[in-house]
């Protein structure tokens, strides 16, 4: 079948699809997409999840997931088995298992991909489950287990799964060595095998596959493959029975007596937080109509009369999440989080009835037709136009195979999006059980470190789980969801939100020429420096970056106002960001890595300036934020948070704060604390960054826009910054900004050898509940930056990724030139990619936009040899820094090193700063002579660093090591 709903985009790109179902039952949809240089990928999704293993060896699913790919009883074809072929394709390959599914996937090449499918499927029609990878699987099972372990999501959804119903197959899946090897039942491999046997049948599986051949090439190799794949022999009349409501063989997942409790957690991180939830009936079966997309959309708006704006203006809250869960097939639920200022009763009992008070006024007025139109023409929007983040082949075909389980092949793209029909009744009855007897109050700080005495037996979250929610706020909101919500409603001026204004009015597809470079526009001001590349994206869509450089980013002290200047302009414009992320557009203001704040807009092309006019206008005004403490005070517990994190985390933050010329997080978590309310208007610190002759602007427009859209948005950003300007032009020169704050990264000497050549520094993690150590290793001052050397080190990481380099041959030294090549000639897929592919050489002030295309041209006449005399000349005498990060659960042994190192504590790390050399950036802000029309360049132009290099002769059979 060929008729599968299809979003605008896709057909704008070419791709075509073709669903099927092989004589073995599995369910399987190919897409072609015909540009070449774009990866392709194939996944198979079974329904065989943890909820099917039994309750008493969780983690059993996840352990076939680990043993599956180890071998097949019949060998694979071709020289290579599957790893192997997938890493010297340039690929990737990953598995997940959740508590419905487990899929497998993989991206390669597009040339390798009937390669790697004939490996693929033989995991699935002959594993051979070797017992001597059985010790190894699980120990990378206890390893994620160990990561797992401090992270406050899972504490919370393994506290949840202590309430659920006993007869109901729903537990803890993850899984560890210790719930693995219980002595207590049947050998583990033998579980192994019976759980496959039961589970991985062909008509409990889909296949997805994106490559550049067409349709019918590819269903050819699918057949070909996988129908091998072992059935069962009966046909499933839809499997309905493994999900949703109908799993537990008519046992809720959740008892209500249960369910609905008060549950007081102590997390690992530094927050304050309020969750209120609610069970739902199993959603998943009511895609048609999404009854909850009303509910969450109104609790998600920020403008005027929404209940995120009266939190804020109480003061209790500047930060609220609605999120519906469907728990992998089990259970569907709808969760309201609530950022707070404090965990006093009286903050809790208020944040209570403001919440109550609202979803009872939309509950009375009954479900608004105009509201679930708009929410309809806003999922229309979405899946027609996908927004930057438009997944990669790989995640894509994991979508699709796991999608397949759920919804009709010819709807397999379009379900998760679209609203078929409008029901209001299903809304309305999701309003009704979003009360305070049906829910659940989680209640999430450090504060209750005191009396939190219960801990759940898997990551050691530490909780205190209460019969009902406390009487007297109990009392108190079911008052207010009787009586008292009217008089509330009033007070705070709850209403229904207006039509979106960022819906765009122009879908229309403007013919544009594929640009080579992005071309520097003409620009008044002297601040200021842009540049326009029109780029053959298949939205009507733009976007924008600016730089915006200020000499006022020095000390820790401007840089944590400079992130908190961030804040307080986000949280001005929330009602925007909701609307904007709801009609396809969104933006970013943050602090760049070196000396100022980076601007970017994305969006469709008609309302982008709004967007842009908008967000320069805040940046400028006279107004006074009143939520500038609470945000202080968030800020510092992000950096606390961020200090704390997972220790691969902790020890990269240690390397980054060596490497780079930037305030320390202890810094900065100081100078936060310090920031006081004066001169806190939004006007007073846009002059203190911006004014004066402080501010130099550098940007980049690209999309599908033409020259005047692309002025238009410009002049719409600048306006704030024009003002400034103006009054610039009377000042001296001297007063002026003349430079740029140039990207710095500190360099070590590459002069010495020997002892000195490796540094490890000793550091002491953060988080006293991490019981994880971690190493991470760093190659410095390699080589001076040129398209040669980046491409050189690009092709050298990608060999070393591959772990094969001790055999590498001179063909696979070229397909790994060639992959490499591919992947730097590979169009952007979406308007994100577009602005990212030359946004980084403005960033780092080397404005060498011809630098992919040099790449590509060394790549393809790269030798051997050529790599050969990289490793010998710049590799091997690079100096390396290590960092090695130990558990605060473990003591310090006493370092053994077998090769010659220099070993540093903490307390040495100022002196070894002071040795260490800074990189001379590009800081001159020079702009190029005026051009009113983009200069026109011929092809055939190569620039002379780009010629071609004799290749030396190298036989066929040669092998080598990369020293």
């Amino acid at each position: 079948m060929s008729n599968i709903h299809q979003p605008t985009t896709d057909c704008r790109r070419g791709r075509s699809y073709l669903s099927f179902e092989l004589p073995n039952g599995i369910q399987v949809v190919v897409a072609s997409d015909p540009n070449r240089s774009t990866p392709a990928a194939a996944a198979l999704a079974v329904l065989a999840g943890s909820i099917h293993e039994p309750k008493d060896r969780p983690g059993l699913a996840h352990f076939c997931e680990h043993m599956l790919l180890h071998g097949t009883i019949q060998p694979c074809y071709g020289d290579a088995n599957f790893a192997e072929y997938i890493k010297q394709s340039g690929g990737r390959h990953n598995a997940v298992t959740t508590v419905l599914q487990t899929c497998y996937a993989f991206e390669v090449q597009s040339s390798k991909l009937e390669g790697a499918l004939s490996r693929f499927a033989r995991f699935f029609a002959s594993p051979i489950f070797s017992r001597s990878y059985q010790q190894q699987e699980l120990q990378a099972i206890d390893a994620e287990h160990s990561m797992n372990a401090t992270n406050d999501f899972r504490r919370q959804w393994a506290i949840l799964l202590l309430d659920a119903n006993p007869r109901h197959p729903y537990h803890w899946t993850s899984g560890c060595s210790k719930s693995l090897q219980n002595p207590n039942l049947p050998d583990l491999h033998r579980s192994l095998e019976s759980f496959h046997s039961s589970n991985y049948k062909s008509e409990r599986m889909s296949l997805a596959v994106v490559g550049s051949e067409a349709t019918q090439e590819l269903a050819s190799w699918v057949r070909k493959y996988f129908s091998c794949v072992p059935s069962s022999g009966t046909k499933d009349p839809g499997l309905s029975y493994l999900m949703g409501d109908s799993l537990g063989g008519g046992e809720p997942s959740f008892l209500k007596e249960d369910f609905c409790r008060q549950i007081w957690i102590v997390p690992v991180k530094e927050v304050h937080q309020l969750k209120l939830c609610w069970l739902l009936p199993w959603q998943v079966a009511h895609w048609r109509s999404k009854p909850t997309a009303y509910i969450k959309y109104l609790l998600e708006q920020e403008g005027d009369g929404s209940l995120r704006a009266a939190l804020s203006r109480a003061g209790l809250s500047h930060n609220q999440t609605t999120t519906c869960f469907d728990y992998h097939g089990v259970a569907s639920t709808l969760e309201f989080s609530v950022d707070l200022v404090d965990t006093k009763d009286t903050t809790v009992m208020e944040v209570g009835c403001l919440i109550f008070a609202y979803i009872s006024m939309l509950r009375a007025k009954g479900v608004q037709r105009a509201v679930l139109e708009e929410i309809q023409e806003l999922q229309q929007l979405s899946f027609h136009y996908p927004d930057i983040s438009n997944s990669s082949p790989f995640d894509f075909v994991q979508d699709l195979a796991c999608n397949l389980h759920y919804y009709p092949a010819e709807e397999v793209l379009a379900a998760d999006h679209l609203i078929y029909r409008l029901d209001a009744e299903g809304s309305q009855s999701v309003l009704k059980l979003t009360t305070v007897n049906h829910a659940r109050l989680s209640l999430i700080s450090k504060d209750f470190d005191a009396f939190c005495t219960s801990t759940e037996p898997w990551y050691g979250g530490r909780f205190l789980k209460e019969d009902s929610i406390k009487d007297d706020w109990k009392t108190k909101w079911t008052d207010v969801e009787t009586d008292e919500w009217a008089q509330i409603a009033e007070q705070q001026k709850y209403r229904f939100p207006p039509r979106n204004t960022y819906l765009p009015a122009d879908l229309s597809m403007r013919y544009v020429p594929q640009e080579d470079v992005p071309i520097e526009m003409e620009v008044a001001e002297d601040s200021c420096r842009a540049w326009f590349k029109q780029s053959k994206v298949d939205q009507p869509k733009a976007a924008a970056a600016f730089s915006l450089y200020s000499s006022e980013m020095s000390t820790p002290k401007q840089v944590a106002l400079a992130h908190l200047y961030c804040k307080l302009v986000q949280q001005e414009l929330k009602a925007e960001a909701f609307q904007l992320k709801a009609a396809g557009a969104t933006y970013q203001l943050e602090v760049g890595e070196f000396s100022g704040f980076v601007l970017q807009v994305f969006g469709f092309r008609d309302t982008l300036p709004v967007l842009a006019r908008r967000i320069s206008e805040t940046l400028s005004s006279s107004r006074r934020s009143p939520s500038w403490r609470y945000l202080r005070d968030q800020q510092e517990r992000s950096l606390k948070n961020s200090s704390r994190g997972q220790a691969y985390n902790q020890a990269l933050n240690g390397l980054e704060e060596l490497l780079f010329q930037r305030p320390a997080l202890s810094d900065l978590i100081q100078a936060t604390s310090a920031l006081e309310e004066e001169g806190m208007c939004f006007s007073d610190l846009f002059q203190r960054f911006f004014g004066s002759g402080r501010c130099l602007v550098e940007g980049l427009i690209v999309g599908n826009l033409d020259w005047a859209d692309a002025i238009q948005l410009l002049n719409a950003t600048l306006g704030p910054w024009r003002d400034v300007w103006h009054q610039e032009a009377v000042l001296e020169p001297c007063d002026r900004l003349c430079n740029v704050p140039s990207p710095v990264e500190m360099l070590l000497p590459r002069s010495r050898l020997g002892r000195d050549l490796l540094t490890i520094v000793q550091l002491d993690g953060k988080n006293s509940e991490d019981r994880n150590s971690c190493s991470v290793e760093s190659l410095c001052n390699i080589a001076t930056s040129t398209p040669e050397n980046e491409a050189l080190a690009a092709l050298l990481m990608q060999i070393w990724k591959s772990m094969f380099y001790n055999e590498l041959r001179t063909r696979q030294f070229h397909e790994h030139c060639e992959s490499l090549a591919l992947q730097l000639e590979e169009p952007p897929q979406n308007i994100w990619e577009a602005l990212s592919q030359d946004w980084l050489f403005i960033q780092e002030r080397s404005f060498a936009f011809r630098s992919r295309k040099q790449q590509v041209t060394l790549l393809r006449s790269c030798t051997l040899q050529r790599l050969r005399d990289f490793v010998k000349n710049e590799v091997n005498n690079s100096p390396r820094l290590a960092v090695l990060l130990r558990s605060p659960r473990a003591s310090w042994d006493r370092l053994q090193w077998s090769g010659q190192a220099r070993i540093l504590t903490k307390w040495e790390l100022a002196s070894y700063k002071n040795e260490l050399i800074p990189s001379s950036g590009n800081s001159i802000f020079g702009k190029a002579p005026k051009n009113s029309q983009p200069p026109v360049t011929k092809d055939s132009e190569t620039p002379a660093e780009t010629a071609p290099v004799k290749e030396f002769a190298i036989e066929e059979g040669e092998e080598c090591k990369v020293q």
